[in-house]
């Protein structure tokens, strides 16, 4: 009824995406325009469309998608679980026999101790990505945040043979975030790229702003996974939705690149290429640019190297 008073009043036609029976449930669209005779107003008229239908296959739909992403996810780690059991039950079945060898003694302890080691980091990271005590947001540079990063992995870097290449710009590079999380996913997304050069190679850093203008959201749109940013951001005031105003964090590598068709998996928990890699590291880097309200996502090509792009707002524009 307020909406035809309201088409009345203001001369103006009005839709409701949607709304919901009390007592069926259905789902229905509606809308409201004037009812004119040779520009004689004779009233109003209001359309219902039933949406029922399309609601429950919307929702078939995500539960078969959410059912083959448990799918996925529970093959994932029972391989990756796997994996790391097998040499320890390799040693243990010929630990009878060798029990007074020495050198088979100190092998299955290596062994053992370092295949306990990653199976304790998948559970510690795996709680990580399971965390949801919110962030502790204050101002933080994310120049001296990376940094930090790249400081914590120049070792590994000397050790793997890597060069790095770093380009920041001198704008403003302050958000409000929290410091740890952060770094976290930086770490995260830094040690991807360096495990992708095990024979050396070039990483580089850029860091710049950027304007989230119409071509910036077509570029995005067309690698972020699963429709969500299509879902979300639809329509003609999709940048009224978002900051206009980002940082650009780029983590190039040289590595052997990523096949196209797995791409869409990079960022699945528990997905991995790595032999030693729990696969949750790239899964906890999204879930933390995600809750600051950034983007993350991958173009590669194979021979060439991956590039990681996260989209961090700036401070001011938040």
């Amino acid at each position: 009824t307020n909406i035809i008073l309201r088409t009345l009043k203001d001369k103006k036609t009005y839709k409701m995406s949607e709304i919901m029976h009390p007592v069926t449930c259905s789902t229905y669209a509606v809308s409201t325009s004037l009812l004119l005779d040779n520009d004689k107003e004779l009233g109003a008229i209001m359309v219902f469309s039933d949406l029922t239908e399309i609601k429950k296959l919307e929702s078939r739909v995500k539960d078969l998608e959410r059912q083959e992403f448990y799918n996925m996810l529970s093959k994932n780690m029972a391989h990756c679980v796997k994996n790391h059991l097998v040499a320890v039950k390799t040693f243990m079945d010929l630990f009878p026999e060798r029990l007074e060898d020495k050198e088979f003694i100190g092998q299955f302890y290596h062994v053992a101790r370092k295949e306990v080691g990653m199976l304790d980091l998948m559970i510690k990271k795996l709680t990580i990505l399971g965390e949801n005590n919110g962030l502790m947001k204050r101002k933080v540079d994310l120049r001296i945040s990376f940094d930090q990063v790249l400081e914590s992995y120049k070792e590994k870097m000397a050790e793997f043979n890597i060069s790095l290449i770093k380009k920041y710009s001198e704008e403003s590079a302050t958000t409000y975030g929290d410091c740890e999380k952060l770094e976290e996913a930086f770490s995260n997304i830094m040690l991807n790229a360096i495990e992708a050069m095990p024979d050396g190679g070039t990483l580089t850093v850029k860091l710049s702003n950027i304007l989230l203008d119409d071509k910036k959201l077509k570029e995005i749109s067309n690698y972020l996974m699963n429709g969500e940013f299509s879902s979300k951001y639809h329509g003609t005031n999709m940048l009224k939705k978002l900051p206009l105003k980002y940082i650009e964090i780029l983590v190039e590598d040289t590595g052997s690149g990523i096949p196209q068709e797995k791409l869409k998996n990079v960022f699945l928990p528990f997905y991995t290429t790595k032999l030693y890699n729990v696969g949750l590291g790239l899964s906890i880097a999204q879930r933390i640019i995600k809750e600051h309200d950034g983007f993350i996502f991958v173009s590669s090509k194979e021979k060439e190297g991956s590039k990681f792009h996260v989209l961090i707002p700036i401070s001011d524009a938040l």
